[in-house]
């Protein structure tokens, strides 16, 4: 039915209730694996093993621990280069931010070197009279 947690629950009970219950851990065991309880799913699946020595299922079973050992341990080799790839991302955006620092402090200076020569230059400053002006009076017409 898909109440994954309430059956991981009552298994739980179960096995509390009698300690040599196998079939609650199993049953849990499976449970967990549905809720990726991968570590706490090995350990029932283990300690079936301990309770019931000769089951049929006992190769199923450990084949199944070592798919899930081998689960948890791509999972935690995937943590590690999402990690490591995080890391990269993190050094990459530093020194990306570094860059444009400098190249942002590079531009202001040429900026005010470029000022500061406009403001050095010998050039005479223009100024336009109002000698040559000439006004006209009269009125301009349209055909």
């Amino acid at each position: 039915m898909g109440l994954y947690t309430d059956a991981e629950r009552y298994f739980s009970l179960a096995k509390s209730a009698d300690p040599e219950f196998a079939s609650a851990l199993i049953n849990r065991a499976n449970t967990r694996v549905k809720l990726a309880k991968l570590l706490l799913a090995i350990e029932d699946y283990q300690a079936y093993l301990v309770l019931e020595p000769l089951s049929q299922q006992r190769a199923k079973i450990e084949q199944m621990i070592a798919l899930l050992e081998n689960e948890l341990e791509n999972q935690a080799s995937a943590e590690e280069r999402r990690a490591i790839e995080e890391a990269r991302i993190k050094e990459e955006q530093e020194r990306l931010a570094e860059k444009e620092k400098e190249d942002a402090l590079r531009r202001q200076k040429l900026m005010e070197e470029i000022a500061a020569s406009l403001q050095n230059t010998e050039s005479a400053n223009l100024r336009a009279g109002t000698e040559g002006v000439m006004e006209y009076d009269y009125e301009f017409e349209l055909d």
